[in-house]
């Protein structure tokens, strides 16, 4: 999971820092896609891992099922993933509309319910984050 959220922000420096070209914008697009896929799906992982005990999976589970921070990446993952959501944990969205003419255009954000935007890398970084204290917790880190 870290690298993919490596890989989302060393193409978001690269565009902050050379404009891009299409593909590198889409290149982009498709990390932060694929990091929210990958970062909620670990938690499927986790379920299926028989080298933890079943109290470290069921707590870790539990953690995760009530982190909000995980909530909103279990909402952007699968609407990224089946394109309709069904089941909405925080109603989050992910949203490349600039909030500005400032802002760049080729930009993911990460919209909260609460209306929070954060750019994709930013919001790739404290998921990974969160995750890591989740992890830690029980020693599996």
């Amino acid at each position: 999971m870290r690298r993919a959220q490596d890989r989302v922000a060393k193409l978001a420096d690269n565009l902050y820092r050379n404009r891009g070209s299409t593909d590198e914008k889409l290149e982009y697009e498709d990390a932060v896609i694929s990091f929210f896929q990958i970062a909620w799906h670990l938690k499927d992982w986790i379920r299926s891992d028989t080298s933890l005990n079943r109290a470290q999976r069921d707590g870790i589970l539990s953690r995760v099922e009530h982190d909000p921070i995980l909530g909103i990446c279990a909402d952007i993952a699968n609407r990224t993933k089946h394109r309709l959501l069904t089941r909405s944990r925080m109603d989050a969205v992910l949203d490349s509309s600039s909030p500005s003419s400032v802002e760049p255009d080729w930009e993911q954000y990460v919209v909260a319910p609460d209306g929070v935007r954060r750019d994709a890398a930013t919001a790739t970084r404290l998921i990974c984050d969160v995750w890591d204290g989740i992890l830690r917790g029980p020693g599996v880190l």
